[in-house]
């Protein structure tokens, strides 16, 4: 027999006879899949009677390969339900067939027993080695199982008694070579393909399942179409948010949700787009309005790809971003609103917080609360003072937004609003969303009822930890207040604060401005950073609104640096020419640095030397005063004893014969009494307790008039010299006595030339304000500088007047003449004259070159009046008169001059006597003549109480001294006021003028 033939016999024996077997392997493969799922035991048990059967199926039907010898495949069977049924599968198989192999007996059934319990163990071991070697049963691994279990069989001939083991290897060998290897390769590769079919499966699906699971528990929706944009997987994210369930998708167009989507047209451009180009597109975040609610999506599109890498779907996945857009929405909302603030914030600061001089505090306000009102979009914008002493809040300003316009809201009552302004002064800032139900706000419930607000923000405005005021932002609408918003509150509260402190403190140096004083302040370097206006005209700069002082600019400085706190200095100023005196202040600031105050007493010095100088004329017009009321109260005396003495001694000049020598005296006596008379008048007039009618005169006029009376006074030898002024010089005053003043000028002119020919000069000029003469010092009086004045100079060349006795010339009775050729009242007179027509007056003089007097005059505007002419009248009558005096002569005289005229009189010296009298019957008499100073009733209390008893009765006052107080005093009371002495014959003509209906008012 050929080797071919040995071979190819009994393998196609085999494979003949291996068709059945081959098919209840197949079962064996389609039994594990549902075994799988049972538990070790069963299935083991199960799958090792399956393998038992197949291995009794192998032993039935065998190859024999020569009588008494055959083949089989039952240990290829119980190698493989070892590998992969496990242990006890393989013990059941092997059990099996050699329990069977014995019933059936033979020569083999011994060998062939133990054989397949070897192969059993064989397996085993060789399973063992595969899990500790962390291996897989493999095709590779399967042919060197079916080696070893051919090896097993041949070393398991030796079993057989020799000459059949030789006969079986002889037999056997070469065939089970390739039978015994390629049956455990052959069921263990049907096996092995089966389980790695199932196991794919099992892969695939439990792939499927994982991916479903994933899909259907991704958070977001996700939807997987096809070419033609039908959809093939829908989540349940995706079911979710459509409402859609996927069977209702699934096979559908994209057009079924895109018909339900506002601007879902986007995702069907993003599909194509992905389709072209085949790669991953991300949109921004999309806007979608689907069933009525707003979206905001996130697409991310990408493609799916085959196994030979086309695109043969697309997938999506949607994120919902609404709530991240919106919150994005709000940010960039509040992103620019942030912006707006910050702008405005910057705008209000850099325009009103440091606030130019011509913007005031309110308008700065107005445009804060304008701004702030824009910014924040509330209705209403409020600003309120705080007034503690009042208990009000005042409302600085209201910005109304729909309206545009500015207005005031009421006063806030702070009593009312306790509660409220508390916990603004604890947070400082606080946000009410719905005002008419915050009982804070309670008391103003009416006036939000009517402006129809409803949320609002109010913020403290602070000073330190004084709360000077508030803003508050109002709405219209219930609005919940940002953070943002109440940061931005407090912001406006904080500018308007500072801009507070700023106009408190503008105003605070804008009076410095106002501060005669020049202020700087200076840093410890030197360097000046502030200056008021004072200052800055001291330093040469123009008192501007602003300056900028660097260290050229000139300040006055003191000449030694500031040791201690404080020191003061004395510094001559010269800029442009003029000097100043000045004193500077220095003081050491806390801080450091030095603030200096500049004073400038340039004047304050000037004054001095005035007040010196005044007070030395007030020293002298004290003594000129007190010598004046000496000379008063003996003129006032020697005025009675006159009147008294001229009365009668004209008593005797009419009774005496005339020519006698009786006569001759008495006319000498009254020659004496006149001439007393005119001497008490120049005292009077020197006292100035004589009050003389004034007019508006001319005064050429008056010198006109001098010229002449001192024409016939003065000797041949005194050259008289007028230089008149062509236009008029109009003054007020009394033209007597401005002769008077002339003549006694003149007369003391004449008098201190001596008896040596001279020339006095007299001469008139008009003084306008600003003409040096106001620079003059001055003896009597002052020069108003805005006045225009007439100055009367009187020139002699006579020896001058020494400088000593200059102060003392105006004094009464002071002189320098001879015994006899003086009295001393002239230029006392002068003054009084001076001193009453409110003029002034200035001596130059040198001693041995003359002196000059200058008389200043003050001019009228007034017109000169004409001059009144009166007519002589007859004096005879017959009225009762009632004479009242203290003084019995003066009583006497006057009652029996009057009686020698045909008056009925009687005469009273008690002024109680005298109202007791006039009370018995008023209507008896006609005129009553009074004295003024008498002891217990004043003659002008006396007229006012005459007149209630009889309002027709004619009343003359008499006074020694008329210094214009006693016609105040007695006003209407009086008729005629007359300054003694006073003659008979004056009362008479005043009694006829009264009496003749011309009773306009007191005659002179």
């Amino acid at each position: 027999m050929t080797l071919t033939s040995t071979l190819l016999e009994p393998t196609l024996g085999l494979l003949q006879n291996a068709a059945l077997l081959v098919l209840g392997v197949l079962g064996y493969c389609w039994a594990r899949g549902p075994l799988s799922r049972q538990s070790r035991w069963v299935r083991e048990s199960i799958e090792g009677v399956v393998c038992a059967a197949l291995a009794l199926l192998c032993v039935v039907a065998p190859l024999w390969l020569s009588e008494g010898v055959r083949i089989d495949s039952r240990n290829a069977i119980i190698a493989v339900s070892v590998i992969f049924s496990g242990p006890l599968a393989g013990f059941i198989a092997a059990a099996v067939t050699a329990l069977f192999r014995l019933w059936l007996g033979g020569i083999g059934a011994l060998g062939g027993a133990l054989i397949a319990l070897g192969t059993y163990l064989t397996a085993l071991a060789y399973r063992y080695w595969l899990r500790r070697s962390g291996s897989a049963p493999s095709y590779r691994q399967l042919a060197v199982l079916g080696l070893l279990v051919y090896a097993f069989m041949v070393v398991g001939l030796v079993i057989h008694p020799v000459d059949v083991a030789l006969e079986i290897l002889q037999t056997v060998a070469l065939p089970a070579l390739a039978i015994i290897p390629g049956s455990v390769f052959l069921l263990g590769s049907l096996v092995l393909r089966f389980d790695r079919d199932r196991a794919l499966e099992h892969a695939i699906a439990a792939s499927e399942a994982r991916l479903r699971s994933i899909i259907d528990n991704l958070p977001h929706p996700l939807t997987i179409k096809d070419r033609d944009n039908r959809f093939l997987v829908v989540n349940k994210a995706f079911e979710r948010a459509t409402g859609l369930s996927a069977p209702e998708v699934i096979g559908q167009s994209m057009d079924v949700v895109t018909e339900m989507v506002t601007g879902g047209g986007a995702l069907s451009e993003v599909a194509r787009e992905v389709w072209r180009t085949g790669e991953t597109h991300t949109t921004e975040p999309l806007w979608f309005r689907f069933r009525g609610r707003r979206y905001s999506v996130i697409v991310t599109s990408f493609p799916i790809r085959n196994a030979e890498g086309n695109v043969d779907a697309i997938g999506a996945i949607n994120i919902d971003v609404s709530e991240l857009a919106e919150a994005r929405e709000q940010l960039e909302r509040r992103r620019a609103l942030l912006e707006r603030q910050q702008r405005a914030l910057t705008e209000m600061v850099r325009a009103n917080a440091f606030m130019e001089r011509s913007v005031t505090f309110s308008d700065a306000v107005r445009a804060i609360t304008e701004m702030a009102g824009e910014v924040m979009e509330v209705e209403y914008t409020h600003v309120f003072e705080i007034d503690n002493r009042a208990g009000v809040a005042r409302c600085l300003d209201e910005w109304v937004r729909s309206a545009a316009r500015h207005d005031r809201a009421p006063d806030a009552d702070l009593r009312q609003y306790e509660k409220l302004l508390a916990d603004v002064d604890r947070e400082q800032v606080i946000a009410i969303t719905d005002l008419m139900a915050d009982p804070r706000v309670a008391a103003r419930r009416e006036v939000m009822n009517a402006s129809g607000v409803q949320s609002g923000i109010i913020a403290g405005i602070y000073l330190g930890a004084d709360m000077l005021g508030y803003v508050a932002f109002v709405d219209v609408t219930k609005r919940r207040w940002t953070a943002e918003e109440m940061a931005f509150a407090r912001s406006i509260a904080d500018l308007i604060a500072l801009m507070m402190v700023t106009s408190r403190h503008r105003e605070a140096l804008a009076s410095l401005d106002l501060v005669e004083d020049g202020i700087y302040v200076e840093r410890e370097d030197g360097r000046v950073i502030y200056a008021n206006h004072a200052a800055l005209i001291f330093a040469g700069q123009p008192a501007a609104a602003t300056a900028t002082y660097d260290r050229a600019t000139s300040f006055p400085r003191a000449p030694a640096p500031l040791e201690a706190d404080r020191d003061q200095h004395e510094i001559t100023w010269v800029r442009d020419g003029m000097s100043r005196d000045l004193q500077l202040h220095r003081t050491r600031l806390p801080g450091g640095g030095i603030v200096s105050v500049i004073e400038d007493v340039t004047e304050k010095k000037a004054e001095i030397r005035d007040r010196e100088r005044l007070q030395r004329h007030l020293q002298q017009a004290s003594k000129m005063e007190a010598i004046g009321q000496l000379a008063s109260g003996i003129a006032h005396d020697f005025n009675n004893l006159l009147g008294a003495i001229i009365g009668f001694a004209g008593f005797l000049v009419q009774d005496l014969p005339a020519g006698s020598e009786q006569h001759q005296f008495a006319e000498r006596i009254l020659r004496a009494c006149h001439r007393g008379k005119d001497l008490v008048a120049q005292i009077l007039a020197f006292t100035r307790t004589r009050t003389l009618e004034k007019r508006v005169v001319d005064l050429r006029s008056v010198l006109k008039e001098s010229r002449e009376l001192l024409a016939g006074s003065l000797p041949s030898t005194r050259r008289l010299v007028f230089e008149p002024v062509e236009q008029p010089l109009v003054v007020e005053g009394n033209e007597a006595e401005l002769g008077q003043l002339i003549v006694n000028l003149c007369l003391n002119a004449h008098d201190a030339m001596g008896a040596d020919p001279g020339e006095i000069t007299v001469s008139l000029a008009r003084i306008r304000p600003g003409h040096a003469d106001f620079r003059r010092t001055l003896l009597v009086g002052e020069l108003a500088a805005d006045r225009t004045y007439a100055r009367l100079d009187v020139t002699d060349v006579g020896a001058g007047i020494p400088s000593e006795n200059l102060p003392r010339i105006f004094e009464p009775f002071f002189t320098t003449k001879e015994r006899g050729r003086g009295t001393g009242l002239g230029l006392a007179v002068a003054h009084g004259i001076i001193t009453s027509s409110g003029g002034a007056c200035a001596v130059t003089s040198r001693t041995g070159h003359g002196t000059r007097f200058s008389v200043y005059l003050p001019l009228s505007k007034k017109p000169v009046a004409a001059a009144d002419i009166a007519a002589p009248r007859d004096l005879r009558g017959r009225e009762r008169i009632l004479v009242v005096d203290d003084e019995v002569d003066i009583t006497d005289m006057l009652s029996i001059g009057l009686e020698r005229m045909g008056y009925e009189v009687a005469a009273l010296n008690d002024p109680t006597e005298t109202l007791e009298l006039v009370a018995e019957d008023p209507s008896l008499w006609h005129a009553a003549i009074i004295d003024h100073l008498m002891p217990g009733m004043q003659g002008a209390t006396l007229a006012a109480k005459l007149k209630s008893l009889h309002p027709e009765l004619v009343i003359i006052l008499c006074t020694g001294l008329d210094d214009g107080a006693v016609r105040r005093q007695a006003g209407a009371a009086i008729d005629a006021f007359f300054v003694k002495p006073v003659e008979p014959e004056q009362l008479a003509a005043a009694i006829r003028e009264m009496s003749s209906g011309s009773r306009g008012g007191p005659a002179e």
